[in-house]
Protein backbone atom coordinates (compact mmCIF):
# COMPACT_ATOMS: atom_id res chain seq x y z
CA UNK A 1 0.00 0.00 0.00
CA UNK A 2 1.46 3.31 -0.78
CA UNK A 3 -0.21 6.91 0.88
CA UNK A 4 0.69 9.33 -2.13
CA UNK A 5 -0.22 11.88 0.00
CA UNK A 6 -2.46 14.36 2.39
CA UNK A 7 -2.41 16.46 5.16
CA UNK A 8 -1.98 16.42 8.61
CA UNK A 9 -0.14 19.25 6.92
CA UNK A 10 0.56 17.36 3.87
CA UNK A 11 2.85 14.53 5.03
CA UNK A 12 5.41 12.92 2.20
CA UNK A 13 4.74 9.53 0.58
CA UNK A 14 4.95 6.27 1.65
CA UNK A 15 5.51 2.79 0.63
CA UNK A 16 4.04 0.01 3.11
CA UNK A 17 4.60 -3.66 2.43
CA UNK A 18 1.55 -5.44 1.41
CA UNK A 19 0.47 -8.66 2.90
CA UNK A 20 -2.72 -10.56 4.79
CA UNK A 21 -1.42 -8.99 8.21
CA UNK A 22 -3.43 -6.57 9.79
CA UNK A 23 -2.18 -2.78 9.92
CA UNK A 24 -2.64 -0.23 12.64
CA UNK A 25 -3.16 3.09 10.43
CA UNK A 26 -2.09 5.07 13.54
CA UNK A 27 1.43 3.05 14.18
CA UNK A 28 1.74 3.54 10.22
CA UNK A 29 1.48 7.26 10.73
CA UNK A 30 3.12 7.47 14.15
CA UNK A 31 5.74 5.43 12.85
CA UNK A 32 6.91 8.22 10.44
CA UNK A 33 6.55 10.87 12.76
CA UNK A 34 3.22 12.38 11.98
CA UNK A 35 1.32 14.33 15.32
CA UNK A 36 -1.90 13.48 15.42
CA UNK A 37 -4.21 16.41 13.94
CA UNK A 38 -8.11 17.90 13.64
CA UNK A 39 -8.42 17.09 10.28
CA UNK A 40 -6.18 14.31 8.03
CA UNK A 41 -6.81 13.64 4.41
CA UNK A 42 -5.10 10.80 2.82
CA UNK A 43 -4.72 9.15 -0.24
CA UNK A 44 -3.93 5.31 -0.50
CA UNK A 45 -2.90 2.73 -3.11
CA UNK A 46 -3.14 -0.72 -3.13
CA UNK A 47 -0.80 -1.87 -5.75
CA UNK A 48 -2.13 -4.67 -8.38
CA UNK A 49 -2.89 -8.63 -6.87
CA UNK A 50 -2.00 -6.80 -3.26
CA UNK A 51 -3.92 -7.77 -0.08
CA UNK A 52 -4.11 -5.18 2.78
CA UNK A 53 -5.91 -5.70 5.82
CA UNK A 54 -6.48 -1.75 7.25
CA UNK A 55 -7.77 -1.18 11.44
CA UNK A 56 -8.45 2.61 11.38
CA UNK A 57 -7.39 3.09 15.11
CA UNK A 58 -6.82 6.89 14.87
CA UNK A 59 -9.56 8.18 16.72
CA UNK A 60 -7.99 6.67 19.98
CA UNK A 61 -4.91 8.63 18.95
CA UNK A 62 -6.05 11.95 19.03
CA UNK A 63 -7.08 12.51 14.91
CA UNK A 64 -10.10 14.04 14.18
CA UNK A 65 -12.07 14.22 10.81
CA UNK A 66 -10.70 12.06 8.37
CA UNK A 67 -10.87 11.45 5.06
CA UNK A 68 -9.54 8.38 3.34
CA UNK A 69 -9.75 8.01 -0.73
CA UNK A 70 -8.75 4.26 -2.05
CA UNK A 71 -7.67 3.08 -5.26
CA UNK A 72 -7.63 -0.15 -5.35
CA UNK A 73 -5.53 -1.69 -8.49
CA UNK A 74 -6.10 -4.85 -10.26
CA UNK A 75 -6.86 -7.80 -8.37
CA UNK A 76 -5.76 -6.29 -5.30
CA UNK A 77 -8.22 -6.44 -1.97
CA UNK A 78 -8.77 -3.99 0.43
CA UNK A 79 -10.21 -4.88 3.69
CA UNK A 80 -10.58 -1.46 5.98
CA UNK A 81 -12.14 -2.18 9.67
CA UNK A 82 -12.95 0.94 12.16
CA UNK A 83 -14.04 -0.41 15.48
CA UNK A 84 -15.19 2.59 17.75
CA UNK A 85 -16.88 0.52 20.96
CA UNK A 86 -14.96 1.81 23.97
CA UNK A 87 -17.96 2.92 25.91
CA UNK A 88 -19.64 -0.62 25.44
CA UNK A 89 -16.34 -2.35 26.22
CA UNK A 90 -15.53 -0.52 29.27
CA UNK A 91 -19.36 -0.49 30.48
CA UNK A 92 -19.14 3.12 31.34
CA UNK A 93 -19.93 6.17 29.12
CA UNK A 94 -17.08 7.44 26.85
CA UNK A 95 -15.51 10.72 26.31
CA UNK A 96 -18.24 12.72 24.61
CA UNK A 97 -16.43 12.98 21.18
CA UNK A 98 -17.91 13.66 17.56
CA UNK A 99 -16.27 11.36 15.11
CA UNK A 100 -16.26 11.71 11.09
CA UNK A 101 -15.19 9.52 8.61
CA UNK A 102 -15.30 9.72 4.47
CA UNK A 103 -14.34 6.58 2.53
CA UNK A 104 -13.88 6.75 -0.90
CA UNK A 105 -12.72 3.23 -2.71
CA UNK A 106 -12.34 3.80 -6.38
CA UNK A 107 -12.05 0.75 -7.95
CA UNK A 108 -9.89 1.22 -11.01
CA UNK A 109 -8.74 -2.40 -12.24
CA UNK A 110 -10.66 -5.53 -12.90
CA UNK A 111 -10.67 -8.02 -9.85
CA UNK A 112 -10.62 -5.19 -7.71
CA UNK A 113 -12.11 -5.64 -4.12
CA UNK A 114 -13.36 -3.50 -1.25
CA UNK A 115 -14.56 -4.58 1.91
CA UNK A 116 -15.59 -1.96 4.38
CA UNK A 117 -16.66 -2.53 8.03
CA UNK A 118 -17.10 0.20 10.26
CA UNK A 119 -19.01 -0.47 14.20
CA UNK A 120 -19.65 2.12 16.43
CA UNK A 121 -21.64 2.08 20.08
CA UNK A 122 -22.30 5.77 21.11
CA UNK A 123 -23.82 7.47 24.28
CA UNK A 124 -23.86 10.43 26.21
CA UNK A 125 -23.74 12.79 23.54
CA UNK A 126 -21.85 11.55 21.06
CA UNK A 127 -22.05 12.43 17.23
CA UNK A 128 -21.34 9.85 14.26
CA UNK A 129 -20.94 10.81 10.96
CA UNK A 130 -19.79 8.46 8.36
CA UNK A 131 -19.72 9.17 4.14
CA UNK A 132 -18.72 6.27 1.82
CA UNK A 133 -18.68 6.28 -1.89
CA UNK A 134 -17.85 2.85 -3.58
CA UNK A 135 -16.74 4.09 -6.62
CA UNK A 136 -16.24 1.17 -9.87
CA UNK A 137 -14.39 2.34 -12.02
CA UNK A 138 -13.56 -0.98 -13.71
CA UNK A 139 -15.38 -4.15 -14.58
CA UNK A 140 -15.47 -7.27 -12.51
CA UNK A 141 -14.80 -5.63 -9.52
CA UNK A 142 -16.93 -6.27 -6.22
CA UNK A 143 -17.27 -3.53 -3.32
CA UNK A 144 -18.79 -4.14 0.32
CA UNK A 145 -19.83 -1.49 2.82
CA UNK A 146 -21.60 -2.65 6.37
CA UNK A 147 -22.01 0.19 8.72
CA UNK A 148 -23.25 -0.68 12.21
CA UNK A 149 -24.34 1.24 15.42
CA UNK A 150 -25.88 0.54 18.72
CA UNK A 151 -27.03 4.09 20.51
CA UNK A 152 -28.42 5.14 23.84
CA UNK A 153 -28.89 8.30 25.78
CA UNK A 154 -28.79 10.92 23.26
CA UNK A 155 -25.61 9.53 20.99
CA UNK A 156 -26.81 10.15 17.09
CA UNK A 157 -25.16 8.88 13.52
CA UNK A 158 -25.58 9.71 10.21
CA UNK A 159 -24.57 7.40 7.53
CA UNK A 160 -24.48 8.86 3.85
CA UNK A 161 -23.08 6.12 1.37
CA UNK A 162 -22.92 6.02 -2.29
CA UNK A 163 -22.67 3.57 -4.39
CA UNK A 164 -21.59 4.66 -8.67
CA UNK A 165 -21.11 2.69 -11.32
CA UNK A 166 -19.01 4.09 -14.53
CA UNK A 167 -19.93 3.62 -17.60
CA UNK A 168 -18.09 0.03 -19.02
CA UNK A 169 -18.13 -0.96 -15.48
CA UNK A 170 -19.97 -4.19 -16.64
CA UNK A 171 -19.95 -6.82 -14.15
CA UNK A 172 -19.37 -5.21 -10.90
CA UNK A 173 -20.99 -6.14 -7.51
CA UNK A 174 -21.63 -3.53 -5.57
CA UNK A 175 -23.37 -3.91 -1.79
CA UNK A 176 -23.91 -1.40 1.23
CA UNK A 177 -26.11 -2.25 4.09
CA UNK A 178 -26.02 0.11 7.16
CA UNK A 179 -27.72 -1.50 10.28
CA UNK A 180 -28.51 0.42 13.94
CA UNK A 181 -29.97 -0.36 17.41
CA UNK A 182 -31.45 2.85 19.42
CA UNK A 183 -31.55 1.90 23.17
CA UNK A 184 -32.97 4.88 24.09
CA UNK A 185 -35.55 7.27 22.82
CA UNK A 186 -33.44 9.88 22.36
CA UNK A 187 -31.09 8.34 20.28
CA UNK A 188 -31.15 9.13 16.96
CA UNK A 189 -29.72 7.35 13.31
CA UNK A 190 -29.86 8.22 9.70
CA UNK A 191 -29.36 6.75 6.89
CA UNK A 192 -29.01 8.16 3.27
CA UNK A 193 -28.14 5.38 0.61
CA UNK A 194 -27.69 6.59 -3.12
CA UNK A 195 -26.85 4.64 -6.31
CA UNK A 196 -25.60 5.88 -9.82
CA UNK A 197 -25.35 3.11 -12.37
CA UNK A 198 -24.25 3.68 -15.89
CA UNK A 199 -23.87 0.09 -17.04
CA UNK A 200 -25.06 -3.06 -18.04
CA UNK A 201 -24.73 -5.97 -16.18
CA UNK A 202 -24.31 -5.11 -12.80
CA UNK A 203 -25.60 -6.18 -9.34
CA UNK A 204 -25.94 -3.70 -7.13
CA UNK A 205 -28.21 -3.26 -3.66
CA UNK A 206 -27.91 -1.00 -0.58
CA UNK A 207 -30.08 -1.17 2.61
CA UNK A 208 -31.20 0.37 6.15
CA UNK A 209 -32.49 -1.04 9.36
CA UNK A 210 -33.31 1.01 12.48
CA UNK A 211 -34.66 -0.82 15.59
CA UNK A 212 -34.39 -2.18 18.73
CA UNK A 213 -33.41 -4.84 20.54
CA UNK A 214 -36.04 -8.01 19.89
CA UNK A 215 -38.33 -9.05 22.34
CA UNK A 216 -38.45 -12.27 21.17
CA UNK A 217 -35.18 -12.92 21.43
CA UNK A 218 -34.35 -11.29 25.21
CA UNK A 219 -37.47 -13.87 26.03
CA UNK A 220 -35.63 -16.37 24.82
CA UNK A 221 -32.29 -16.28 26.24
CA UNK A 222 -33.90 -15.31 29.45
CA UNK A 223 -35.85 -18.01 29.72
CA UNK A 224 -32.49 -20.21 29.49
CA UNK A 225 -31.50 -18.59 32.53
CA UNK A 226 -29.54 -15.44 31.34
CA UNK A 227 -30.29 -12.55 33.52
CA UNK A 228 -31.49 -8.94 31.13
CA UNK A 229 -27.78 -7.87 31.64
CA UNK A 230 -26.09 -10.74 30.04
CA UNK A 231 -28.88 -11.06 27.72
CA UNK A 232 -28.51 -7.40 26.60
CA UNK A 233 -24.58 -8.04 26.35
CA UNK A 234 -25.12 -11.06 24.37
CA UNK A 235 -27.24 -9.87 21.48
CA UNK A 236 -25.25 -6.06 21.22
CA UNK A 237 -22.03 -8.25 21.46
CA UNK A 238 -23.39 -10.38 18.21
CA UNK A 239 -24.71 -7.42 16.47
CA UNK A 240 -21.52 -5.57 16.57
CA UNK A 241 -19.28 -8.63 16.03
Amino acid sequence: MMITGGTVSTPPALMLMAGAEQQSLAAMLGAQGFMPAATLSLDLVIPAGATVLLVDDLQQHGYGKVELRFEILAAAKLTYLMREVAGFAQGSIAPTTSIERSITCTLAGVGADANVRCLYFGDGDRVFKIKTHQEHKAGHATSNVVVKAVLTDSAKLTCNSMISIAPGADGSLAEQVNKNILLSSAARAVSIPMLEVLANDVRCKHGAAVSKLDSEQMFYLQSRGLTPEQTRSMLLEAFLS
